[in-house]
């Protein structure tokens, strides 16, 4: 095993940023996908209270009609239904996975724009972190007119799709850290890390439940609110792919007391904006647990905090699904020693090198920390992640469980 030269790799080689202008290690992934934007002058929810900020508008940006198929039927076919208006939706996530590096900023990526720059242009912006930014092909609000750009890096009017002139503002740092890591754990993970990481979402190991509530229709509200469980598969054939209309018992591990209205995790406001849900909070209490990675005898799981979810739905399926947000670098570094710890001492060295995100994160009133190394123990920022991933029509089955039901799917 060669961890040494392997991380070095991480800091020097795939340091392909620094070919043209970045001056630390970063790679953004493509996705191609359907641009669905929101409508000027929507007021949006910031924060996990549900108030409305009416001085904060969302961006002048077309919208992109969708398919009629979006509607979806009123015939009892959809989950929760009630005098005609569909109330309640929820979704399983399926093909979920990381794109490989793309090989400039020009290339789409998934993931949001988490610290409000625009870097895609010149990665020595100050609060950079000497990273540029991709643009997006499935939100264009995470991108900037290049004739809209503030010198600092902010934006005038947020929203271009990725062509010449469009300068990308999306953070992610998982496809890099994906492929620093893969030849480390090859032991633990042979398959490659990013078929793991498909597979931990396979129904007899891992299941995301995304539960939409107060829904009136498909096409555009409001109003609506976004709940996120683990949860087990209720079935005991077609273990290893998920499919429409299956049942799924939220685990009690997520849920406060016994109702599915009292999440472990803050409920996250959201808008149905031309059929694609997005949620409107980037606050820090928008959080996210994430199951990244298990192996055999260790798992990675990452609390994202800032997190977004966005997807284009459709009655059993949707599709474009765009999930992200941050990741304190020590809490990477305390995940990987408790799970790996025999890399551990080469990771804390090279973790620095992946840090996108300031810390604390952007809007902050003084500049934050990405990579001191001046302080013991050195101060660090934060890694942004995201992934792509689709989701099918789950059935919630009543009650929570605390384990597998016996004879289900990786009982």
């Amino acid at each position: 095993m060669t961890r040494t030269n392997v991380f070095g790799y991480g800091i020097c080689a795939l340091n392909r940023r620094a070919l043209y202008g970045a001056v630390a290690l970063a790679v953004c992934v493509g996705a191609p996908g359907c641009a669905r934007s929101v409508r000027p002058g929507d007021p949006i929810v910031y924060d996990v209270f549900t108030r409305v900020d009416t001085s904060v508008r969302v961006p002048d940006v077309p919208v992109v009609p969708p398919p009629d198929v979006r509607q979806g039927p009123r015939d009892g076919s959809l989950p929760i239904e009630d005098g005609g208006r569909v109330r309640e939706l929820a979704y399983v996530l399926t093909d979920v996975g990381a794109s490989p590096v793309p090989l400039d900023p020009t290339q789409p990526q998934e993931g949001f724009n988490l610290d409000g720059i625009f870097s895609g242009g010149s990665a020595l912006l100050p609060r950079a972190c000497g990273k540029l930014d991709n643009p997006s092909a499935l939100d264009p609000d995470q991108n900037c007119p290049a004739d809209s750009l503030l010198v600092a890096g902010g934006c005038r009017s947020p929203s271009c799709a990725p062509a010449a002139g469009c300068v990308g503002g999306v953070d992610n740092q998982l496809p890099v850290l994906l492929d620093a890591l893969d030849s480390e754990l090859a032991a633990e993970f042979p398959e490659g890390l990013r078929a793991a990481l498909a597979r931990n979402f396979e129904p007899s190991r891992n299941s995301l439940l995304v539960r939409i509530t107060d829904v009136d229709n498909l096409d555009r509200d409001d109003d609506v609110t976004v709940s996120v469980y683990e949860a087990f598969a209720e079935f005991a054939a077609g273990c290893d792919s998920n499919s429409a209309g299956r049942a799924y018992r939220v685990a009690a591990r997520s849920v406060l007391g016994v109702s599915l209205d009292t999440p472990v995790l803050p409920r996250l406001p959201a808008r149905i904006v031309a059929g694609r849900l997005m949620t409107v909070s980037a606050a820090p209490e928008a959080r996210l647990r994430l199951p990244l990675l298990r192996g055999s005898s260790a798992e990675v799981v990452l609390m994202l905090t800032h997190a977004q979810l966005r997807m284009d739905l459709g009655v059993d399926l949707a599709s474009n699904g765009n999930l992200g947000g941050v990741v304190p670098a020590t809490a990477m570094v305390e995940q990987i020693a408790q799970s790996f710890p025999r890399i551990s001492a080469d990771f804390s060295r090279a973790i620095g090198g992946f840090v996108d995100v300031e810390q604390p994160v952007p809007p902050a009133g003084t500049a934050g920390v990405c990579d001191d190394r001046t302080s013991v123990p050195p101060r660090l920022g934060n890694l942004a992640v995201a992934l792509r991933f689709r989701a099918v029509r789950a059935v919630i089955v009543p009650g929570l469980a605390m384990a597998r039901t016996p004879g289900t799917c990786g009982s």
